[in-house]
């Protein structure tokens, strides 16, 4: 669900429209808080959409929890950038 860009910054792989990815993973992270209401876009109130913790990019936004473990993921390459992708980061 995530890439993780060369400054460890994780990006959201489903993109700007994957309403219900982001509610899954809203779902299971510890971490969620909502975003004031001005600032929220999904109908679904837990969704990384309406996080007080997402920034936006062109083309996703990248989870800025602070205090995230990073694990289980591989180094990829997507559209010649390198990226390492895998889970979003466990509160374990």
């Amino acid at each position: 669900m995530w890439h993780i860009d060369l400054k460890g910054g994780w990006e959201f792989a489903g993109g700007k429209e994957d309403w219900q990815g982001a509610a899954r993973v809203a779902a299971l992270c510890p971490t969620f808080r909502a975003d004031v209401e001005e600032e929220q876009i999904a109908d679904e109130a837990l969704s990384c959409y309406n996080c007080r913790y997402r920034r936006w990019s062109t083309v996703s936004f990248t989870c800025c929890t602070p205090g995230r473990p990073v694990h289980d993921f591989a180094l990829t390459s997507t559209n010649g950038n390198a990226f390492r992708t895998g889970r979003f980061p466990s509160s374990d």
